[in-house]
This record gives C-alpha cells, sequence and structure tokens, in this order.
C-alpha cells in the first residue's frame, strides 16, 4: 500500500489513509491543499490502511464519478458514447467491492464539489421517504477510495495516465448522468412515474399525455431500441438517435444539438416538451395555458398580509443605457439606423460591427498619443462581442455592418486579380527573357571562362499579394501569416466567439491565447517559434480586431470559470470594450422599404476614406531613430481643450473606479478603457473628416461610448459577480412548478444537481434573499451542533 501511495503522489494525487469502515484515519483537511510527503505516507499507510485519493484542485482538478446503482453504468456509458463518441474510451474504469464501478478524470478547468447527479426514492428503515443516490461525484472536498484497496479492481487504466478532460466533456458527462435522475424531471415538474398527489397543471398534464404520443405530433421518429429506452430522430433527419424515451425514468433525453427547441443534455417530461414547443420554454407561461384548458389548479391561499409583505427581487440583470444614434459619427449614423430599422434588430449590434469595422481599417496606418509629451500610443482596433437570445438576429446584423468593409475586400480582391492576370502575363514573357539570357551567358562563357556575366542575370518576380481585411477560422499561426503580409492588421469575425475563447483555453494552444492577447494592444512584436520545419515567424506588431457574438448562458458560463480563476482568468475576456448586451423590449413592427442608399453610400464612402488615408495629409507626426529614418507609425495627439477633458476623465477613471469596490473582473474590464477612449475618438476624428490634434468632440464622442458601455459591462459581469440574485428566482421557479417541496433545507437544492445551484454559498445567499423579501419563512433548528435552517414557501412568487 505505501509503495502504491508513493506512486500516486509522484503522479501528482493527493492521497489519505481509511479504515474499513471508509472513513479517514487521520485529519485530512490539510490535504485537500497539498499532498502529504514521502515520509508521512509511510508512517500513515500502515497496519492494513486503504487507500484514498482526494478530489478537485490539490489532484490536478481531479473527479471521480461514482456509481452507487451498477444498474446504470453500463447504460450510462451506452448514452455517453452516443453523445460523444470516444469518451467512455478515455476514462478511468474501476469497479467497488459492493459491485458499483468509479469512473475517473481530471478536468482542466477546476471542478465544483460534490454532487448527487442522479438520484431515486426510496424508504428508509422507518418506511419513511427517503432518495438514494444513483449517481454521484467526489470531487473538491471530496475522497474515493481506490486499488489497491480490498475489493477493488482495476477494469481499465492507469492512474498515472490519468485522462486530461476539457469542460465542454465534464459537462457532458454530468448532464449525461442527470439522465438517470428518478426525482421529479429536471425540465417540466414531475413526471407520471414519480408524482404524488400534485394538482399542478403540469403534472395533470403528464399523467393525460404520454411523451411518445407528443414527440409524434411533433414530427419526430421511432430510430431503435437502445440499452436505454427507445430511440428517437429528430425533425428534418431521416436516420440516428437524436434523444431516448427512458424506460426507467419515462421523461425523454436530448443528446442532439439541432432539435431545437430541445436543448441537449436535458431530460423532459410531456409537460416540458408542451412547454419548449409552444412556449418558447416558458413553463409558467404554460401552466397558465394549461389552465385555461382545463388543467386547472387552485392557487394555494394566500393572505393579504402575506402579500404585503413581499418585496420584489432585484433585477436579475443590471440595467444598461439604451444606444442613442448621436454616438455614431454622421456618416454611419444614418446608415445604422436604416439597418437597425428594417432588420428590426436593436441599434447596438449594427453599431459594434461599424466601428469594429472600422478600427479594422484604419488598423496602424496611424495612432493616437493620448499624453502631450510620452510616447504612449494606442492603435484603432478593437474587439466588439454583441450578447443576446438566439434568434435575436445577432449574425444578420453584423453581417450588414459588414457591408463597407465587404466593399473594400471586393474591390482589393478585383485588384489583386488585375494583378496577377498582368504578373501572369509579364513571368510568362520574363521566363523567354531569362531563356535568352541563359543561352547569351554560356555563349560568352565558351568564348572566355571568366567573363562577367551579372549584365545576363534578371531579378526574380514579386508575385501580387491580396491584401487582406478580414478572416474566420484561422489557426494562430495562420493568421500570424495573414498579418506578416498584411501588416496592416485584421479582422478575426466569428459567429460564436465563446467557442473560440474555449478553442484558447486548451493547453495546447497557449501559444495561440498569448498571440490573440498581443493582438489587442496592436503594437507589441510577436515571434512564432513552432512554425513548419523549425522555422520562426517574426511580426514587428500585431493588430487584431475580434468581432462576433454569443448566447447570455455561455458569456455566462463563461464569466463563472474566469472569476473564479478559470483559464479564462488572464483578461482576454476584459478586452472586449466593445461588448453591448442590451434589453429584449422591442415591440416588432412590419418594416418594408427599400434601402437608404444615400446612408448608405455615405457609410461606405467614410470608408473607403479610412483605406485610403494618407496620414501625412490628416497633420500626423512620425518619430525618427537615430539615422534619421522613419520609426514607429504616425500618430496624432490630442488639442489643448481635448487633453484636458481626457486627462479629467482619466483621472477618474484611475483614482476612482479602479480604486473602488468593484469585483476584480470589473476592475480589468474597465482598466482596459485606457486604450477604449483613445483609440475611439482617433476613429470619430479621421472618420469626421478632421485633421490636425484630435478634437473636443472626438474625446466627447468617445466618453460618451464609455459611460453607455460600462452598463452593458456591468450587465455582463453582474450576472455572474451576483448570483445569488438569479439562484432565488431559479429556487421560485422550482417552488411553483413542484420540482422543489414547500419546505426544505438550503442542502435539499445545492446536493440536487440542478444547474446554476449548485454551489453552496451562492444557495445559501439566494435563501437569505428569499427570506429578507418575504418569499420564504426561516426555521432554525439546533441539532446538538451547527444550527440547521429549515426553509417555507409562502406560495407567493
Amino acid at each position: 500500500m505505501i509503495d502504491a501511495a508513493h506512486t500516486l503522489l509522484a503522479a501528482g494525487f493527493s492521497v489519505i489513509p481509511t479504515g474499513a469502515n471508509k472513513k479517514a484515519s487521520i485529519p485530512w483537511a490539510q490535504y485537500q491543499q497539498q499532498r502529504m510527503t514521502a515520509d508521512e505516507a509511510k508512517q500513515h499507510f500502515t497496519n492494513g490502511a486503504r487507500l484514498a485519493i482526494i478530489g478537485g484542485k490539490v489532484s490536478g482538478n481531479l473527479e471521480c464519478l461514482d456509481f452507487d446503482d451498477p444498474t446504470t453504468y453500463h447504460p450510462f456509458l451506452d448514452l455517453l458514447e452516443m453523445r460523444c463518441p470516444g469518451l467512455p474510451d478515455k476514462l478511468l474504469k474501476r469497479q467497488t467491492p459492493s459491485g458499483g464501478y468509479h469512473l475517473i478524470y481530471r478536468c482542466s478547468t477546476p471542478v465544483a464539489g460534490n454532487l448527487k447527479l442522479a438520484m431515486m426514492p426510496g424508504v428508509d428503515d422507518d418506511g419513511k421517504p427517503k432518495e438514494d443516490v444513483r449517481i454521484e461525484t467526489r470531487a473538491e472536498g471530496g475522497y474515493f477510495l481506490s486499488a489497491p484497496s480490498e475489493g477493488y479492481r482495476v477494469l481499465s487504466g492507469s492512474m498515472t495516465k490519468c485522462p486530461t478532460l476539457i469542460a465542454e466533456e465534464v459537462d457532458v458527462i454530468h448532464t449525461t448522468a442527470k439522465a438517470f435522475d428518478l426525482r421529479k424531471s429536471t425540465k417540466g415538474g414531475t413526471t407520471p412515474r414519480t408524482s404524488e398527489n400534485s394538482n399542478s397543471p403540469g403534472s395533470q398534464f403528464n399523467q393525460a399525455h404520454q411523451v411518445a404520443d407528443i414527440l409524434e405530433a411533433k414530427g419526430w421518429k421511432v430510430d431503435r431500441r437502445t440499452t436505454l429506452g427507445t430511440g428517437w430522430t429528430r425533425p428534418g433527419k431521416d436516420k440516428d438517435t437524436s434523444g431516448v424515451l427512458l424506460d426507467d425514468s419515462g421523461n425523454f433525453y436530448v443528446f442532439s444539438a439541432n432539435a431545437y427547441p430541445l436543448e441537449p443534455g436535458q431530460s423532459y417530461s410531456a409537460f416540458a416538451i408542451y412547454a419548449a414547443y409552444n412556449h418558447g420554454g416558458d413553463y409558467s407561461a404554460a401552466a397558465r395555458d394549461l389552465a385555461r384548458q382545463g388543467f386547472a389548479e387552485q392557487p394555494r391561499a394566500v393572505s393579504n398580509e402575506t402579500k404585503s409583505k413581499i418585496k420584489p427581487l432585484p433585477a436579475t440583470l443590471d440595467p444598461v443605457a439604451q444606444f442613442d444614434y448621436d454616438l455614431l459619427p454622421e456618416a454611419l449614423r444614418d446608415w445604422c439606423r436604416d439597418v437597425a430599422e428594417r432588420m428590426q434588430a436593436p441599434p447596438d449590434f449594427v453599431a459594434v460591427g461599424l466601428l469594429v469595422a472600422a478600427g479594422a481599417t484604419l488598423g496602424r496606418k496611424i495612432g493616437i498619443r493620448p499624453q502631450q509629451h510620452t510616447p504612449w500610443t494606442e492603435v484603432a482596433n478593437q474587439w466588439g462581442l454583441i450578447v443576446a437570445r438566439p434568434g435575436k438576429l445577432k449574425t444578420p446584423s453584423l453581417d450588414d455592418a459588414m457591408g463597407p468593409l465587404n466593399r473594400l475586400i471586393a474591390s482589393a480582391t478585383d485588384r489583386f486579380q488585375q494583378k496577377l492576370r498582368q504578373y501572369e502575363r509579364e513571368k510568362e514573357a520574363e521566363e523567354l527573357r531569362q531563356q535568352a539570357r541563359k543561352k547569351a551567358a554560356k555563349d560568352r562563357l565558351k568564348e572566355n571562362p571568366d567573363a562577367d556575366i551579372s549584365d545576363l542575370q534578371g531579378q526574380e518576380m514579386e508575385s501580387p499579394t491580396l491584401r487582406r481585411y478580414k478572416t474566420n477560422d484561422p489557426t494562430p499561426a495562420a493568421l500570424g501569416e495573414l498579418l506578416r503580409v498584411n501588416p496592416n492588421g485584421l479582422m478575426v469575425f466569428r459567429d460564436e466567439l465563446v467557442s473560440l475563447f474555449r478553442q484558447l483555453d486548451k493547453e495546447d494552444n497557449a501559444e495561440g491565447r498569448g498571440f490573440y492577447l498581443t493582438g489587442w494592444g496592436g503594437n507589441s512584436p510577436y515571434t512564432f517559434d513552432r512554425i513548419g520545419r523549425g522555422l520562426n515567424l517574426h511580426l514587428e506588431a500585431v493588430c487584431i480586431s475580434v468581432l462576433g457574438g454569443t448566447q447570455p448562458g455561455k458569456l455566462a458560463g463563461y464569466i463563472q470559470e474566469a472569476v473564479k480563476g478559470g483559464a479564462g482568468d488572464d483578461g482576454l475576456l476584459q478586452r472586449f470594450g466593445l461588448l453591448v448586451w442590451p434589453d429584449d423590449h422591442h415591440k416588432w413592427q412590419n418594416i418594408d422599404r427599400p434601402v437608404n442608399m444615400v446612408a448608405k453610400n455615405a457609410a461606405y464612402a467614410a470608408f473607403e476614406h479610412l483605406d485610403k488615408l494618407n496620414p501625412a495629409e490628416v497633420g500626423a507626426k512620425q518619430d525618427k531613430d537615430f539615422s534619421g529614418d522613419p520609426e514607429g507609425i504616425p500618430y496624432l495627439r490630442f488639442d489643448t481643450e481635448a487633453l484636458a477633458l481626457f486627462t479629467e476623465w482619466r483621472t477618474d477613471l484611475e483614482n476612482k473606479k479602479l480604486c473602488g469596490d468593484d469585483h476584480p473582473a470589473i476592475v480589468s474590464h474597465l482598466a482596459k478603457y485606457r486604450k477604449l477612449v483613445p483609440s475611439l475618438a482617433l476613429i470619430f476624428h479621421i472618420m469626421d473628416g478632421g485633421s490636425g490634434a484630435v478634437t473636443l468632440p472626438a474625446v466627447l464622442r468617445a466618453l460618451a461610448w464609455a459611460e453607455y458601455l460600462e452598463t452593458h459591462a456591468r450587465r455582463a459581469y453582474g450576472a455572474v459577480t451576483k448570483p445569488e440574485v438569479g439562484a432565488a428566482k431559479s429556487i421560485l421557479k422550482k417552488l411553483k412548478s413542484g420540482t422543489l417541496a414547500g419546505s426544505f433545507t438550503a442542502r435539499d437544492i445545492y446536493r440536487a444537481g440542478w444547474t446554476g445551484l449548485g454551489d453552496r454559498q451562492t444557495v445559501v445567499d439566494a435563501l437569505e434573499l428569499l427570506v429578507d423579501h418575504g418569499y420564504l419563512g426561516e426555521q432554525v433548528e439546533s441539532t446538538g451542533g451547527r444550527p440547521t435552517s429549515a426553509y417555507n414557501w409562502q406560495g407567493v412568487g
């Protein structure tokens, strides 16, 4: 046992001894923070001690999936293989003395505490109802026994070669395990098999309808039988299993990402499917609709005194400033309005797209020096991120905003094709001339072997280079090569940006992540030392613009990992100064009118002005090196009034906003405004036809953008840095749907494995908020140890 302990310690795992009862033989809190030494292991692993491995950060973000119900093990592996082919083969597999199983893996990001992912109803020794564990995790704050402890068998894999999974793979494992939960359904209340005396509209609907009948009515088709239940194929597909109607729970488990409106990794009751298809997943609206159809529930009687004590919960999302078209240069204002109105999309989306495109076009042609004397220089490139739910026209808005840039791309392509055709003609003629020169050189050397033939050596023709403005999905090395021949900079345009973040989070993409971080500044050099065949690629300055969109849930998940010290905690997200998350209160109107060609042409002309800009013609200066040659990029400074206002703003930024009580993630984001404000002012000054020093109006507009954008940044980070509000509303939803009993403890919630409610402190804070606002009653029970709070729902919410 000592040898096994030493081997695991050397492989980066924290171990402790246990007795036959599985309880730790020694105090083990310290070994959750640091591994014991080899000498300590010799001291502790004696007298028949068994070996346990501690999960979590101390063991390299280790997690064990523990199958207490052996009947779920093989069906789980089958379902996991269907969802993520090849993933089961990566996992270390062990069998326990009781016949259960362990699946063991590490995660590339921090793991959560121990989670009960799948439970089933049971009874205790007194015949009272209880819940038994089917599948749970042992991770941060937990441990599990391992071979060579008595009775533990290695089925496959060595702990010394423990696989490391990405966060998405771990999430697939967790959501797959939840498919075996026989408690109340994750989506849509109780199922027919688990509802007891429930009179809610959702429960009545579940009892009156079969899931299979609803699926068939929505265009799903039976595919095949599996070890889990009946496989179904989604609408629009002829074969293959897109989801499984589970035999044990009666729920429908979805694993296709193309089964909209059903979500992958979720288990649905009949009511949940009805709500998804008919009410966009709004269960309250679905329940009201069913009540009108006769699936009625008598509302719980709530006294006027109770109602009077209820205070509305704070908004889940922080308020944001509304977009004002005056934020844009005059040349872009009417075009942005025209696109947004015709498309019925938030103008914020179009405006951000236009500014990122403008910054990419201007690139490194000219910079701005925000102080009167120092060489501090900022470049115009911008990073923009728009946030909205699916179907809110993020991509079409950005596509239209790219119109002026796409015209520049088309013109550059035409010029390149013309130059290429000319090059091919001249190359053919040059080859003939080269042949003639070669023959003449041979003749001359025959007459005189020492003859000078330098006049007969031609010059190698240089092929034309396509001017690039934009790219979509390059590898970092490919992006570096593109920037080598396009030193003015490039825009990376991604429809879904969080997927790019996740890609750059991977350990083998560390160099690429560093490249993007460098490219945000637009001024710093970078060298790739691993370009093919051992060569390197050096860039004098990397200038990258980034633009794309994402969904609120994806962004919130990424921010949550970043603010907790995950792979994203290096300022990548904070570089998105042009981050907008507008309200979704727009009332749709049918607007069917021609394009405003005057506005369109004005916007396109403004971009051509940026593209053809001659810095000297707008009064830009340029430093010189010791030999008198130009050094660095041309630059402008602020005029007297603009400099005074910018300095006043920056003083407030540095001494107040960056030294206040905000969350560090928000402080880091606002710190990046040191670049945002002067670079926006430069864009506005040039687009408005300015020449010479950047003037006060340009700075005023840039500062107005900073004020507007700060509210959107606070909404994005507030969704995570104040998680108790969202958690409180999730708890109320579960109370109203019957998923959570009216009397409960905090432990009942955070051990249930519900999305967004797995963190103990967040749940405790949310319950405190609900008590303070009158939605819950609290009773503190003394058990001889730490007091326990029990909560009772007041029936309002």
